[in-house]
């Protein structure tokens, strides 16, 4: 009910409370299932391989719906990075930041001349990509193709990956899950080749933790999605505990050197904004605004999403569908887990990129709540909502592409006023009062306006050394 008086625009319930009740209501429906007698795992079905040909329509559905972030430009921290990687300083940016293979990336970009367009199609790629991906990891897993399609499609059309695949910065997000995906893929090999899978595995592992932090949960992962398949090689398994090893002191390692933002005392109530954060942002994964605006509809979804969920904790289940049901429910905490100490999504959706790889495991689940029942005509019918579902969220996707548009023309008026002052006044440095932050959520200038205007305009940003000239932004 908390959900529906949310959408609904009722004062009386906050977004805090919308997400510890869907945290609860899917706790729930796990317990249901497992305390449900699960029938014997007889069901074998050889779930024909996905075609590498199929990648080229994933990338032609991504920049189908995400063609607007092509022409967006740099934004916010992507003036810091690209100074950085015009340096070719892929080290540590602070205590907490250690990305060279993206950086590197950047370096490249930058040297084309054509950076931001670069990198934007680059962050479009690797979107398509894990959607493909996710399809690849979901279709044997949940031994229903066209299951695994509507995974690919959830994670594609996931509104609350907006950030990570807009912003030129996200680009740490979504690269590490094409590594992490590709790692996970790499393991499953293990069952039927050589010593192949094993150069590529730790291959793999080693591009995400150069990638971004939270790579550290790569094993963890792969860990899971053996349990669900019941796998029994051992070598897998003794590569796992080497890379459990591993990454665990590279975790400590990386914990002791860490800000203080991230070193902070881990508290009950920290736990449960982190938990409640996980599952109510991926439950109710759109911008407030757009909540407001299409309100029945949203309620609609919710009751769709609520009413997935029931059906699996109803559904008698194989040992098989009980196991990845459990695996995909616990898959989005543990990739959140790392930014426990500092995890926040907004009700517009800033920092929704720490929700991307956890996408992966919910689309899962939700297609796992989908096909978990026996009647035919059911699953056809849940299969359907899904499908609706997906389609309702390209609006939602193309609603909030419109707020980084327009914090892209913002972007643009400041430096057009900066222009006109340092023409005008002949100033050697410019002081810049009122910058804008954000709009709607999409990043303008919370960092990176030093960079920018040496960038773009070709000026120093002057704080307090006496400016020949200020700008006072109003807009």
């Amino acid at each position: 009910m908390e959900f529906i008086q949310y959408v609904l625009n009722s004062g009386e319930v906050k977004r805090y409370e919308v997400e510890s009740a869907a945290l609860w209501f899917v706790l729930f429906a796990a317990t249901s299932l497992f305390l449900n007698a699960a029938r014997p795992d007889t069901h074998r079905v050889d779930t024909p391989r996905v075609p590498i040909w199929s990648w080229l329509l994933w990338c032609a559905a991504t920049f189908a719906l995400f063609s607007p972030a092509l022409t967006i430009g740099f934004l916010s921290d992507d003036f810091v990075l690209a100074d950085r990687a015009g340096h070719f300083d892929f080290g540590f940016v602070n205590p907490d930041f250690f990305r060279p293979v993206p950086l590197a990336l950047w370096a490249v970009a930058l040297s084309t001349g054509l950076a931001a367009l670069v990198l934007h199609a680059a962050n479009l790629l690797l979107h398509a990509t894990n959607a493909f991906l996710a399809m690849r990891w979901s279709s044997p897993l949940l031994r229903n193709r066209v299951a695994g399609m509507l995974v690919g499609t959830t994670v594609l059309t996931m509104p609350a990956a907006v950030e990570p695949v807009v912003w030129c910065s996200g680009i740490f997000d979504v690269m590490v899950t094409t590594f992490v995906l590709l790692s996970l893929l790499a393991a499953r090999r293990y069952e039927t080749e050589g010593v192949k899978p094993r150069i590529t595995l730790f291959t793999w592992i080693v591009a995400a933790l150069l990638t971004k932090e939270t790579a550290v949960v790569a094993p963890l992962l792969i860990l899971l999605d053996a349990w669900s398949r019941q796998v029994q090689t051992r070598r897998l398994y003794k590569d796992l505990s080497l890379l459990l090893v591993a990454t665990t002191v590279i975790g400590v390692l990386r914990l002791f050197r860490a800000s203080e933002a991230v070193r902070q005392p881990i508290t009950k109530y920290m736990v449960q904004r982190w938990a409640f954060g996980t599952i109510g942002g991926l439950a109710v994964p759109w911008h407030v605004a757009f909540i407001r605006q299409y309100a029945v509809i949203s309620a609609l979804v919710v009751v769709a999403l609520l009413g997935l969920i029931t059906c699996l904790s109803a559904a008698t289940v194989d040992s098989h569908a009980r196991r990845v049901a459990i695996s995909t429910a616990t898959w989005p905490l543990i990739c959140t887990a790392p930014a426990l100490t500092f995890f926040y999504v907004s009700a517009d959706l800033q920092n929704s990129r720490y929700l991307y790889l956890a996408t992966i495991g919910w689309a899962g689940l939700l297609l796992t709540a989908a096909i978990a029942t026996r009647r035919r005509r059911l699953r056809v019918m849940l299969l359907g909502v899904i499908a609706s579902i997906a389609a309702w969220w390209i609006i939602a996707v193309r609603g909030e592409l419109g707020a980084w548009q327009q914090a892209a023309a913002v972007r643009d008026a400041v430096e057009q006023e900066v222009r006109v002052k340092v023409a005008q006044s002949n100033c050697r440095s410019v002081a810049v009062l009122n910058a804008p932050d954000s709009i709607d959520g999409a990043y303008v200038f919370r960092n990176g306006l030093t960079e920018a205007l040496r960038r773009e305009v070709g000026v120093s940003l002057a704080v307090t050394d006496g400016p020949n000239c200020t700008v006072v932004w109003h807009k």
